[in-house]
């Protein structure tokens, strides 16, 4: 783990140097280091082992964990990047390197070391008429940053759309605040045996050999009065079967969101609806399932719906009031083996989030959450958690 934490940060400062050279017709790159310190104090009254607890493992009622409580320290979410911006022949070009150190191998016995993380690496060449092009690994183009819920917690609510993805991706400006955005994304398929054990409905597997790339359109508008997006995404789940019997579905998605300024109350949400693609909504439900009933073996898609809505108040120039409410269900498939009282599949989870954030001077801030997730699954079983949050961070 030592090992390969010191390849990443080696390959990263090569990166940089490289990107530093100066090129044909080009000025000196300007490079800018940025990231942030956090510290996370969080006292949750059912146990996850987990600084930032998704809504799907919250402990259900009568286990072991939904009786105890827990209190951790953590600094995982902090991150660094590397910024690189250039101009050549008239062509504005940017580079974007930034990892955290959420890959795990911590060990609170000794050093709470963890592995970096790669989150962004690409590089972007934006030309005269207003044409982009990308190519590396950052957000989706089916994930919109500028739509995030403020929240303290590293997560945010269910109901939303997270992934990052290596991808090419083409940009064009129609109009001063409309933006069109095309991408070839990696792709990939989440899915579960049909089995009716415990153990395989909370075990997903990642199928990588898929054979064509998952495409994503994106059409946004921004303005100091309105931010809004409709983006619509499609591909194949692709599975080879132990037989030998390759079998695919079409996958496809669809999502709204917007954002309303009101003086200093700002009013957003978000809502989407996935088929066989829910891994682009935190990975909370499997993409589908693999039917092998009967001498059938089928790929089936799971469908699901998400959603969240809330806003933020400026309660003073350096203090802001967030609130958020956040839910997704997926579809019954107990005719396919999905969903059934037996298998302890999730089907509804949500979450709240309500907190304050103060800056005590420019780049130091300290935020205060509440926040409650709970899930049910389709035998009725449910359980939820609260959690208390603290956190500070550093921003440089």
């Amino acid at each position: 783990m030592r090992r390969r934490g010191l390849i990443v940060v080696f390959s990263v400062l090569c990166l940089v140097v490289l990107l530093a050279l100066p090129g044909v017709g080009s000025a000196a790159p300007q490079i800018k280091v940025g990231g942030y310190v956090k510290l996370d104090a969080i006292y949750q009254t059912g146990a996850t082992d987990s600084a930032a607890p998704n809504p799907k493992v919250t402990p259900l009622d009568g286990t072991a964990d939904s009786n105890r409580q827990e209190f951790i320290f953590d600094a995982r979410e902090s991150r660094l990047n590397f910024n690189i911006t250039d101009e050549v022949e008239g062509v504005k070009l940017r580079g974007f390197v930034e990892f955290d150190f959420e890959g795990g191998g911590g060990n609170v016995s000794t050093t709470n070391s963890h592995v970096p993380r790669l989150r962004h690496a690409f590089g972007q060449g934006t030309f005269r008429n207003g044409l982009s092009l990308l190519a590396g690994q950052t957000w989706s183009t089916f994930t919109n940053p500028a739509f995030f819920a403020n929240t303290i917690d590293f997560n945010g609510p269910a109901g939303q759309v997270f992934s990052r993805q290596p991808q090419i991706r083409l940009g064009y400006g129609l109009m001063p605040n409309l933006t069109l955005e095309v991408a070839a994304e990696e792709p990939s398929f989440q899915s579960r045996d049909d089995g009716s054990t415990a153990a395989k409905a909370t075990s997903f597997t990642s199928n990588t050999k898929q054979v064509i790339p998952q495409f994503v359109g994106r059409l946004a508008w921004a303005d100091p009065r309105l931010s809004a997006e409709v983006a619509a995404t499609v591909g194949q789940n692709k599975f080879k079967f132990a037989s030998g019997e390759t079998e695919d579905e079409i996958n496809w998605g669809v999502l709204g969101s917007v954002k309303v300024p009101l003086g200093p109350l700002t009013l957003q949400g978000h809502i989407h609806y996935l088929d066989g693609i829910n891994r682009y909504a935190n990975g909370d439900f499997p993409d589908g399932i693999l039917v092998t009933a009967a001498g059938a073996e089928e790929v089936v898609n799971l469908t699901s719906l998400g959603f969240f809505a809330g806003g933020s108040y400026q309660v003073m120039a350096r203090t802001t009031l967030n609130a958020y409410y956040g839910w997704e269900e997926i579809d019954d498939e107990a005719g396919k083996g999905f969903g059934s009282a037996t298998t302890f599949d999730n089907e509804t989870l949500q979450s709240i989030h309500v907190n304050v954030m103060h800056d005590i001077v420019q780049n130091w801030r300290v935020g205060l959450e509440w926040q409650y997730n709970s899930r049910e699954l389709f035998n009725g079983t449910d359980g939820d958690i609260n959690k208390i949050h603290l956190a500070f961070w550093y921003f440089f």
